[in-house]
């Protein structure tokens, strides 16, 4: 199956370690945006299980989604389906990439092990650029936001 990079209006990515979310950025052409995991500065240097992940939402410049739309592999606009690897070693991780087009949802989705082999270097390069091109916007939007109240 191939997908039109031009038709591509959202985006779903999702990392689970260990059945745990760790990551989800959902990103849509119109700039819609939502993220859940770790901000900058919180010396985390890649996504991992933690209680710092923040969730927020908003709306972003459309050009985020472009530049990530852009960015897309050519194995993700490809190829469809999941692959499991036959030897999971370490923590178990579950990476789905899921590309909304006009009548359809696709993606491709990975099982693999922290010590094990996992998705193709492209893949995990695009997972590392949506996770940093959407640090800044995450932090501001945080940082904007009224710390919750007492309940009651």
């Amino acid at each position: 199956m191939n997908v039109d990079r031009n038709a591509v209006s959202g985006l779903n990515l999702q990392l689970s370690i260990d059945g745990v979310l760790s990551f989800q950025l959902l990103a849509t052409e119109d700039g819609a945006l939502s993220r859940l995991g770790p901000l900058a500065g919180q010396g985390r240097a890649q996504v991992e299980v933690n209680d710092d992940n923040v969730l927020v939402t908003g709306r972003a410049d459309p050009a985020l989604f472009a530049a990530l739309r852009d960015a897309l592999p050519s194995v993700l606009l490809e190829h469809v389906g999941t692959w499991v690897h036959p030897d999971i070693r370490g923590h178990a991780c579950d990476l789905s990439v899921l590309l909304q087009t006009p009548g359809a949802t696709v993606g491709i989705h990975y099982r693999y092990g922290s010590d094990s082999q996992g998705p193709p270097a492209d893949i995990m390069d695009f997972v590392r650029r949506c996770v940093v091109s959407t640090e800044d916007w995450a932090a501001a939007r945080a940082a904007a936001s009224p710390e919750p109240g007492p309940q009651g």
